[in-house]
């Protein structure tokens, strides 16, 4: 504690420090033992809304599923969202927790800059009831948050003018028709394509939003030229199908929304969202038990039951799994030849088997090294 008690400041008058004096409320913005100080802090505070969080009877947290965990709250840096049934009773457990939170760290709640946000069934008298309880107004919304209007993103319109209206403002500050096609190719790319980065990981863009990104991106590179002689398509095909790379906001933002899929396939502690990733996704035989004969993506880029006619599928046993094919390390080669035509029983019997005994593994296909990017799910769609 030596090292906040006895902390002293001095303040530059005219490039010369003039005087000491000691924080009175802790240590000061920017100090290399603020994140420290803010954890070990924070940690007695989120341990007790767990605690009261176990407790049916409190009313405080939300079930993440109907036999899930109950989920009191989410801290990031500074902000922290706590969730609590709509009731009197939640409302001064939590009060409870805030003040004696204040009184044992010295650190005031700013009530006028906290919102409560409600569920649109809770009545308003209810909600009246417990803005008096916490002493916080309610709101419609819970303000902005990096960048983001509203945590139902695509209901609020507001936010698709706002981010339709800050491209166009970025390109009105450019003169377009003194601009070779080349300059305008690099503003767009360097300045207009990364805007809405953040806001297409996170959501999936309305189809009218995605037309008017990509009509405004058109109408900058084609200013001038009267009719294009190429559709607007071809001009965002990668550069090595033809194109000049300019980003189609429809696939970018399901590449980017498929990185958070990505994460929760291959981070097993990642509880927020199951989301499989069948085109890009590639299995690599280990022992063979996780994986499908017919209906996964181990040979090809797609399942091997693509290859079958409708008609011949019905002999098939979709149950089979490839360990049924090996035997003492080996690919059955009669086996295969039973189920499978003869070239591609050669590309199976060219696939290594390891000599350990290694799990099934899932990697990203389209990219040579297995991993996922933005990129390669991009150019996956054409």
């Amino acid at each position: 504690m030596n090292c906040i008690s006895t902390a002293s400041f001095s303040i530059l008058l005219n490039g010369n420090p003039k005087g000491f004096f000691a924080p009175s409320r802790g240590i000061r913005q920017g100090d290399p033992l603020s994140p420290y100080m803010s954890i070990i802090c924070m940690e007695p505070f989120i341990r007790h809304l767990n605690k009261l969080a176990e407790s049916t009877r409190t009313q405080v947290g939300l079930l993440s599923s109907p036999h899930g965990h109950r989920i009191s709250n989410l801290v990031f840096a500074d902000d922290c969202l706590i969730f609590a049934k709509a009731t009197p009773v939640a409302a001064r457990k939590v009060l409870g927790i805030l003040e004696a939170f204040a009184k044992a760290s010295g650190q005031r709640i700013n009530f006028h800059k906290s919102t409560i946000y409600f569920s649109s069934r809770v009545q308003s008298n209810v909600k009246n009831n417990i803005s008096i309880v916490l002493q916080i107004q309610h709101r419609t919304t819970i303000g902005e948050y990096l960048g983001i209007h509203n945590i139902i993103f695509w209901k609020d319109p507001q936010n698709a003018r706002e981010l339709i209206d800050r491209i166009r403002t970025k390109f009105a500050g450019w003169k377009a028709n003194t601009l070779s096609r080349a300059g305008k190719l690099t503003l767009i790319k360097s300045n207009v394509s990364g805007m809405p980065n953040h806001v297409m990981s996170c959501f999936k863009c309305p189809p009218q939003v995605i037309k008017e990104m990509n009509k405004c991106c058109r109408n900058f590179f084609w200013a001038k030229d009267g009719t294009p002689p190429v559709s607007w398509k071809e001009v965002c095909l990668p550069k090595d199908l033809g194109g000049v790379g300019v980003r189609m906001a429809n696939h970018f933002n399901l590449a980017a929304l498929a990185k958070l899929g990505w994460k929760c396939i291959t981070d097993h502690s990642n509880w927020w969202v199951k989301v499989v990733l069948c085109k890009g996704l590639r299995w690599v035989v280990g022992k063979g038990g996780s994986i499908p004969l017919w209906t996964s993506h181990w040979v090809l880029p797609f399942p091997l039951l693509d290859l079958i006619p409708e008609h011949q599928r019905g002999s098939l046993n979709l149950d089979e799994r490839v360990p049924d094919f090996i035997i003492n390390n080996s690919w059955d080669k009669r086996k295969l030849s039973q189920v499978i035509d003869d070239d591609l029983t050669e590309k199976i019997l060219s696939i290594p088997l390891p000599r350990t005994n290694l799990q099934d593994k899932l990697i990203w296909g389209p990219n040579p090294n297995g991993s996922f990017t933005i990129k390669s799910a991009y150019n996956l769609q054409f």
